[in-house]
């Protein structure tokens, strides 16, 4: 098996979650054992369970002969299991390769094989996924079987590895938007300085109660070791819509959250949205675009406590930061994503790997402790993320003099019109501003004459005019911008964590218009 350990030399600060994980357990399992932990629906469990269910799964783990280093495929919904699981390859060792609980089947077979699993942790009823697993020669473990033995004999709950910081914690793959997945590789300080810089960065509640909506196995598992260190407790549930969400937020008294902004915006639209969400102290948003001119209706509809993250899964979710103060209506900095988070370097660089000027639109990049060592397995799509000791987003923005960070598109998502760069978001936003228009998704396409247009899938009201809406992106960003076709769609389809999916809108819903 590949070494599961990168090059010493990107160790900078030291120190493991591990010592995060022993630290929560030490003070609230042991302390104040009937804290609860994690709730799911009617399900609660407390601390000295949750600690005693980790336990067990550790247990298990050795016990199938998966030893420190094996990587661990671990793909389940959200729920107290998952929890259980994260902590469990942690603390044991495992570096974890997290999968979608709605995975395609080519998807499951790249992450198992290409990651070098040694086993897939999976709930009984996902049975079709762990013969899976077998046909590939991997063992399977049933991921509920950790509470099983919760009222049995002792198991000791200690730590039983002690990585460094350059050890993998994670391989997660990447979206696939531009092809293969690749594995990008997490170390302990990686997720332990983020876990840093998200105490020190957002304003945390005492005791917080955090509504996981979208999936833990993506961007929200980020916020598990904050919650739990500040002796917070885990809402998931079944429930799925915008309903479901609501309903969870406002019967747990969930008073800090993570969300994208297509869930923002659907929950917003409910009539009981402001009484649903009156306990919410801390609302966490990122993973895609923010159409700023909604900014307004979520800060009536929220309350206070708006942070704005970007990152990347190569540079784990908080390279800048739009904090609570700066969400102030009509402010420009709400067209921003932030500041620098504390210990990150932003330079916005063009195509030579040169600064660009202040206003000027350049590709972000960035160095710090957040920073991937590196894509797993891939070393020449590692070389051109970190070229020039910088780690390239593929995000073009711009930089205005107090700093703040403003993104206008991706790279790969940049339309190239008659010889002039449009950017996506730059469009989707002045067609938000229209009343007829509640969602939309601008691409390019090929074209004899312009080399690319610019195609526009709107949802929009009934009475929609299309020549109003292509009026209204002309009057604000000019022709070169404004939609050569504009496409009406029921709703923007959504990648799996909840990202617009230009590639299914320009392969498959334009070919078949």
């Amino acid at each position: 098996m590949t070494s599961n350990k990168v090059p010493s030399s990107t160790s900078r600060l030291g120190g493991t979650v591990v010592e995060v994980i022993a630290g929560i357990f030490a003070r609230y399992a042991r302390h104040d054992p009937d804290r609860v932990a994690l709730i799911h629906d009617d399900q609660t469990v407390s601390y000295s369970s949750l600690e005693r269910a980790t336990a067990v799964a550790v247990a298990q783990l050795r016990a199938a002969g998966v030893v420190p280093g094996d990587h661990v495929a671990v793909m389940m919904p959200n729920g107290p299991t998952y929890t259980v699981w994260m902590l469990a390859c942690l603390l044991g060792g495992h570096p974890i390769v997290p999968v979608h609980a709605k995975a395609a089947v080519s998807d499951l077979d790249h992450y198992i094989v290409d990651s070098e699993a040694a086993v897939l942790v999976c709930p009984a009823a996902a049975s079709d996924a762990a013969d899976r697993a077998t046909t590939l020669g991997r063992s399977t473990l049933n991921a509920e079987s950790c509470w099983e033995a919760i009222t049995g004999d002792h198991v000791d709950p200690s730590p039983v590895y002690e990585p460094v910081s350059s050890d993998l914690a994670y391989i997660k793959y990447t979206g696939g938007t531009t092809g293969r997945p690749k594995g990008v590789m997490q170390t302990h300080e990686m997720i332990r300085q983020a876990f840093l810089m998200q105490l020190a960065e957002w304003p945390w509640p005492s005791s917080p109660r955090y509504a996981a909506v979208t999936p833990l196995s993506h961007g929200a598992g980020m916020l598990v070791l904050p919650t739990l260190f500040r002796g917070g407790t885990i809402v998931t549930t079944d429930a799925v819509g915008p309903t479901g969400v609501a309903r969870m937020v406002r019967e747990s008294g969930a008073t800090v959250t993570f969300m994208v902004p297509s869930l923002m915006y659907s929950l917003s639209q409910l009539d009981s949205a402001r009484d649903d969400f009156a306990t919410m102290e801390m609302l966490v948003y990122g993973g895609s675009p923010i159409d700023a001119a909604r900014l307004p209706l979520y800060l009536d509809t929220f309350g206070a406590g708006l942070v704005q993250l970007y990152g990347q899964t190569e540079a784990p979710m908080i390279l800048t930061t739009l904090r609570p103060e700066d969400h102030v209506a009509d402010s420009s900095r709400l067209q921003s994503c932030g500041l620098p988070s504390l210990g990150v370097t932003i330079a916005l660089l063009d195509d030579r790997d040169q600064q660009v000027p202040v206003g000027t639109v350049g590709e972000v990049c960035a160095r710090g402790p957040l920073v991937m060592p590196g894509y797993w397995k891939n070393p020449s799509a590692t070389e051109e993320a970190l070229r020039s000791d910088w780690l390239h987003t593929g995000d073009l923005a711009v930089q205005d003099d107090a700093g703040y960070v403003s993104i206008v598109g991706r790279k790969k998502d940049m339309i190239i019109s008659g010889g002039f760069n449009v950017f996506p978001g730059e469009v989707e936003a002045a067609l938000r501003e229209h009343a007829a228009v509640s969602d939309v998704a601008v691409f390019g396409v090929p074209d004899e004459k312009w080399g690319e247009k610019v195609v526009a899938a709107v949802v929009a009201t009934p009475d929609a005019d299309l020549d109003e809406l292509r009026a209204h992106v002309r009057e604000r960003k000019g022709p070169i911008a404004t939609p050569k076709e504009i496409l009406l769609i029921d709703q923007v389809p959504l990648t799996a964590v909840g990202k617009p999916d230009r590639k299914f809108l320009k392969n498959q819903v334009w070919p078949a218009r």
